[in-house]
């Protein structure tokens, strides 16, 4: 084969092959498919989703062999309280447009533990800024840091309400009865 041969293009006609440079007006649209449950990460900056029907509280199982988080019917809750935290779940966003639960455990007897505490008032602070929640070891809660720049609200998937987000975050971590996996995993029967 010569310098002037390429295999397999031999009298192909090159303007075939030209693409129109409109190519970039293709439009897309994001379609959310996942919803981590999480708490933000140290350097991401976010907001929380303002009103009552973006946030939810409820039980959660944190079931630490799987790293999974299940949603639990408050039905079984009394069954297996002592695995539980009761949760308030707010409807959050990052820079990239990423949807995300953040969960934050609600005080138990009347006392919030001080990490639970200053999440839940960065968590409050997010919903008319963007924020980061930056840990503080030595002094056991969490800072937060304001953005003092001016960030563009991203282009996020459209969503229903509150309970799209739920039925895609908890897909398969639903607990809904005493004979679930887990909790048979929980009482050493499976």
């Amino acid at each position: 084969m010569t310098d002037n041969q390429i295999s397999g293009l031999e009298g192909l006609d090159l303007e075939s092959l030209r693409i129109d440079s409109d190519f970039e007006n293709i439009s897309v649209k994001r379609v959310l498919n996942v919803v981590p449950i999480r708490k933000p990460s140290k350097q991401e900056f976010f907001r929380v989703v303002p009103g009552d029907e973006w946030t939810f509280q409820t039980w959660i199982l944190d079931f630490k062999e799987d790293r999974e988080i299940y949603l639990v019917s408050p039905a079984i809750a009394p069954h297996i309280e002592h695995e539980l935290k009761p949760v308030a779940l707010y409807t959050a966003y990052n820079r990239r447009g990423d949807y995300f639960l953040i969960y934050v455990p609600l005080p138990r007897d009347g006392k919030w533990n001080r990490w639970h505490e200053s999440l839940h008032l960065i968590v409050t602070q997010a919903k008319e800024n963007w924020v980061r929640a930056d840990s503080d070891l030595g002094a056991g809660h969490y800072k937060l840091v304001v953005a003092t720049g001016d960030i563009k609200e991203p282009n996020l998937p459209e969503v229903r309400d509150f309970k799209q987000l739920l039925d895609i975050a908890f897909r398969d971590r639903f607990i809904a009865d005493l004979s679930h996996p887990i909790i048979e995993k929980l009482q050493g029967r499976l």
